[in-house]
């Protein structure tokens, strides 16, 4: 499985897959640094970061993490936060075809949504 960054249609840019990808497939385990949410709140970092179990802090992920756009019908998701290891994992939700954008629910409507 190869992933790799391009624009989208309408949401700039967004990672994609070139080949196609099996539901439950691990697509990556994103290592993560924990940053006081005040101190990027007012920065455009601020668009790309995670949200935590508390409200102090957020989380800035490497890797493809941090460019995954939101889709409402997602074909990605987070199935695990290691708070020790500050790591986030995400999987396949469903078959995804090759060439398609890889998205996950960013959890708007969610309180504390890792």
């Amino acid at each position: 499985m190869g992933l790799y960054i391009d624009n989208t249609l309408n949401k700039g840019r967004g990672v994609f897959t070139d080949s196609s990808i099996k539901k439950n497939t691990l697509i990556e385990i994103s290592p993560c640094i924990k940053i006081e949410h005040s101190q990027i709140k007012n920065t455009i970092l601020n668009d790309y970061c995670f949200g935590s179990k508390t409200k102090d802090y957020t989380l800035i992920c490497f890797g493809y993490a941090s460019m995954y756009n939101h889709s409402n019908e997602p074909n990605i998701s987070v199935v695990n936060y290691d708070e020790e290891k500050i790591m986030i994992t995400f999987k396949s939700i469903r078959d995804i075809e090759k060439g398609e954008e890889l998205c996950h629910d960013y959890g708007y409507k969610k309180e504390n949504w890792i």
